[in-house]
């Protein structure tokens, strides 16, 4: 079986605890082949009484992993990006506001995924299937500099079957061919100060757990997330920059902005943050140049990832839910800052 060759499919669940069967269309387009482990639990019996023997072990529930990486990049074609069906289930809700899809992390809607797992390549029984439900994500989101930006989904669910031979669906039409930009001419700008930076990760510090439910089979059950608090590291240039101290010793929140890519709006992408405080400042090298090492909170979780979408509010409003529109009036308050953000870092 050729790992490289894998591919995932990604259903939000219309019941958080049943499964969605998925077909070709739900394609989770990952910029790798998504990584599965059924992770089962064991408890070896190795009994000294009387002599040393080794016995059967007892084979316990199992609680699969899954991992996928995404691309990001805009699209302007009025559909909507499989990124978002999996951030969805990441604990972020979607909505269209202009010609953005809006991300914003909620605690009021919590959806689940079905994952079909494939390994191995094309061909009759050439595959071998992994099937996982209940699946939710902790995501981090990663902009390195002259680079593509990416984000990262951790998830966990419940088996629902053995690892089975089968056929790889056909998927290559529901690939999309567009461009990840990268983040050069990139405006940023970090609690409040505009920076040169050369790398931030933001992390949603989220704690997914599935529950033991030892009534199924395999052990799984509900999985939930039950913590989270964003946080943000940054690499940024300490010969031209403010010095970040100022901010730290007082305790000042300000605004978080990265914005990056004008091929099919301006930007094509952006994370924007309204309050951000350090909470770390050290010195670094970067290539033999100081630097600052940023450490800091997202305060309140307030945080936007806005990917441009031309004409796609038809095809959001087919998959939002309309009690999702509630618990992200900000989001819709704020879009009126992208362009002038994205010019004016």
């Amino acid at each position: 079986m050729v790992k490289k060759l894998g591919l995932a499919l990604l259903k939000v669940q219309s019941n958080i605890a049943q499964e969605s069967p998925c077909t070709a269309v739900d394609f989770a387009d990952t910029m790798e082949a998504p990584e599965l482990d059924i992770g089962t639990e064991s408890e070896q019996d190795n009994r000294a009484s009387g002599g040393f023997d080794m016995y059967p072990a007892t084979i316990g529930r199992s609680a699969p992993t899954v991992k996928l990486a995404y691309s990001l990049l805009s699209l302007g074609a009025g559909t909507e990006p499989s990124l978002v069906q999996a951030m969805k289930c990441a604990g972020w809700n979607a909505v269209t506001v202009g010609n953005y899809i809006e991300l914003t992390p909620t605690s009021t809607i919590n959806k689940a995924a079905t994952i079909y797992g494939y390994i191995g390549g094309p061909g009759a029984s050439k595959a071998l299937l992994t099937k996982i439900i209940n699946v939710m994500f902790s995501s981090t989101i990663d902009l390195p500099g002259g680079k593509r930006a990416f984000i990262t989904l951790d998830g966990k669910g419940r088996l629902i079957g053995a690892p089975a031979s089968a056929t790889m669906p056909d998927v290559s039409k529901y690939r999309d061919r567009g461009v990840a930009p990268a983040i050069i001419n990139a405006g940023v700008e970090i609690n409040g100060n505009t920076y040169k930076w050369s790398k931030a990760q933001i992390k949603d510090g989220q704690s997914v757990v599935n529950n033991i439910d030892p009534s199924v089979a395999y052990g799984g059950g509900d999985t939930e997330i039950t913590e989270r608090a964003f946080t943000f590291t940054a690499t940024v240039f300490a010969k031209t920059a403010p010095i970040p101290h100022t901010n730290l010793l007082a305790g000042t929140a300000g605004q978080m902005v990265f914005s990056w890519g004008a091929v099919k709006g301006t930007p094509d992408l952006q994370v924007s943050c309204n309050s951000v405080q350090l909470t770390d400042v050290k010195p670094g090298d970067e290539n033999g140049v100081n630097t600052w090492e940023l450490t800091g909170v997202i305060l309140e979780n307030d945080i936007v990832l806005r990917i441009y979408n031309a004409g796609s509010s038809a095809s959001m409003t087919s998959v939002s839910d309309s009690s999702e529109s509630a618990s992200v009036s900000s989001a819709s308050g704020s879009s009126s800052s992208i362009s002038a953000s994205s010019t004016s870092l």
